[in-house]
């Protein structure tokens, strides 16, 4: 219905700017009512409605294009980014052309839009790489192997244990 497709829209939306996704890119990736591609100059409003809304994304990407644009080429300057726990994004391999020819080509925008998107997915991958320890060594703790992280995919962790001891393990799940 309407409000379904709207909410996908604002999702769209919302984690494509996140990624740096451009007015092109929604003019025709985001339908209109018809399902027809609704054009540049509606993403355009689209956008900057967002950008006026929730202006710190924007500010966020125009300082990291500029950090990257100015610090091309500077001696012992190595182009990236860190997490909050310090895990560093090396995008040097992608801004030496753009640092030759001066212009921002499309390995620089693509340099620009990993370190756009770095911190808060790398942040997010730190968080869960610490959940994981802890979670780990608080079923080790309580069962001495008898429960066990077997997998993680994208969201979800997987967790082989006894049944009789599941109530508890998803206790420790929610407490690690």
């Amino acid at each position: 219905g309407y409000l379904k497709d709207r909410r996908r829209d604002a999702k769209t939306v919302f984690y494509g700017l996140q990624f740096c996704k451009g007015i092109r890119g929604f003019a025709y990736t985001l339908l209109d009512a018809q399902g027809y591609p609704i054009g540049e100059a509606t993403a355009k409003a689209i956008v900057d409605g967002f950008n006026t809304a929730r202006p710190g994304l924007k500010k966020w990407q125009d300082y990291v294009w500029e950090y990257l644009w100015k610090s091309m080429g500077r001696p012992g300057f190595l182009p990236g980014i860190g997490t909050f726990s310090g895990r560093w994004r090396d995008v040097s391999h992608l801004v030496e052309v753009a640092g030759r020819t001066g212009k921002a080509d499309w390995m620089f925008r693509k340099a620009w839009r990993q370190l756009c998107n770095h911190p808060e997915q790398g942040g997010g991958a730190d968080i869960k790489v610490t959940a994981l320890v802890h979670l780990q060594k608080a079923l080790f703790a309580r069962f001495r192997g008898t429960a066990v992280v077997q997998n993680d995919i994208h969201d979800e962790l997987i967790v082989r244990c006894n049944e009789k001891d599941a109530e508890e393990v998803d206790a420790i799940m929610k407490d690690s």
